[in-house]
């Protein structure tokens, strides 16, 4: 009698790039394979199971040892999809400040795939487009699916950074109501690293650029000042 000969494998005939799926034939002792791709003979593929990673169609010749008998399975095809291609990158610099939005995008195939985007390996619900608006730092990355196979791609990591704004506060002695004559000295936060511009009624007063103001007129004060990282705030 000649010996069966069946594969078998576990899940869908579609993988993807990058994967492996295990093909069984039936195991009996006395049995001998091999394994075949298109009807050609896989060298050193002799056991009773067979591990893939590319597409094509397989099939298994058994020979029974003590009668000599062989029996051919029948192929069983097997593909392999491409994976999808996607990278992404911030416009501009990358950089911003507190209140800021920084653009991610997309950039891949198949265009019309799924993604979704991931900030620090952490998936952002909502976040479906082939681009993204971010407002704080961290890591960011999308993972594009054909939903044609299934198979999907994670892109490269792309860096995004959120410097803080600095602190804006104007402050003086006494409760501001001074004589003709007087002076006023308006104080805001002194740092290192910061440039200071006095604004009196809305318009920037000329020289008045260090952390305290001497003010002689009557009118509304304000401060604009600016870290080291270029981001501002008006007190």
């Amino acid at each position: 009698a000649l010996p069966a000969a069946v594969i078998t494998f576990p899940g869908t005939y579609k993988k993807c790039v990058g994967d492996s799926l295990k093909l069984s034939s039936n195991v009996a002792s006395g049995l001998s394979y091999q394994w075949k791709e298109g009807g050609n003979d896989i060298s050193g593929a002799n056991d009773s199971a067979y591990v893939t990673n590319y597409t094509g169609t397989f099939s298994v010749l058994i020979t029974d040892n003590s009668t000599g008998c062989q029996n051919l399975s029948n192929g069983v095809y097997i593909v392999f999809n491409n994976n999808p291609i996607i990278s992404i990158a911030h416009v501009g610099s990358g950089l911003g400040c507190v209140g800021d939005s920084i653009q991610i995008n997309a950039t891949g195939t198949p265009a019309n795939g799924q993604f979704q985007w991931y900030r620090g390996g952490v998936s952002l619900g909502g976040a479906v487009k082939n681009n993204i608006y971010v407002k704080t730092s961290g890591n960011y990355a999308v993972i594009l699916k054909d939903t044609a196979t299934g198979c999907q791609t994670l892109s490269n990591s792309d860096s995004v950074t959120i410097f803080s704004n600095p602190t804006a506060v104007v402050s003086y002695i006494g409760n501001g109501i001074k004589c003709m004559g007087d002076t006023l000295k308006l104080s805001s936060n002194p740092a290192s690293g910061m440039v200071y511009q006095w604004y009196m009624n809305g318009s920037p007063v000329s020289g008045a650029t260090d952390s305290v103001y001497l003010v002689t007129k009557s009118g509304s004060y304000q401060v604009y000042i600016t870290n080291a990282n270029n981001c501002s705030k008006m007190s």
